[in-house]
């Protein structure tokens, strides 16, 4: 289907500092939630992709950060950034299962990793979602012991 000519943004980057992709807005009780990755995805060890999320009380915009600052305005808390032996960690989607939502995303690891690996040395994992004062908060999942855990590979 083509597009019309009437786009919303809901979301802006600075110019200097990378991109937003890999976008998915999640309506959770009252609010919706526009969760983006940033920078640059898929450059090994040195990718600098990260996860951010904002909220707000409409589809179409009006997105701020825990702080307040728009999104538009180049606002975005930070879920996720390159930690431990997760590097680049971004192309996030939400799904649900009996337990709540769900957080998948892919990243890259140092090689050796060899649990969860793909060909092109990316993982995908999930992290589950809770509620504090209408933030959310991301608990890790132990892939190993999740029977439910779903790991899709690329």
């Amino acid at each position: 289907l083509p597009l019309n000519q009437n786009l919303t943004s809901l979301a802006q980057h600075t110019p200097d500092s990378g991109v937003i992709e890999a976008s998915c807005v999640f309506k959770f009780n009252n609010f919706y939630y526009l969760f983006t990755s940033w920078d640059n995805c898929c450059s090994g060890a040195s990718s600098n992709y990260n996860m951010c999320v904002g909220w707000s009380t409409s589809p179409t915009g009006g997105f701020v950060d825990q702080a307040g600052v728009p999104l538009l305005n180049g606002g975005g808390t930070l879920i996720m950034a390159t930690h431990n032996d997760i590097i680049g960690p971004g192309g996030q989607d939400l799904i649900i299962n009996d337990d709540g939502p769900i957080l998948v995303y892919h990243y890259w690891t140092p090689v050796g990793n060899i649990a969860y690996i793909s060909p092109s040395n990316t993982l995908e994992s999930t992290n589950s979602i809770s509620l504090v004062a209408g933030w959310l908060l991301f608990s890790m999942m132990d892939l190993t012991s999740q029977a439910s855990a779903m790991i899709i590979v690329v």
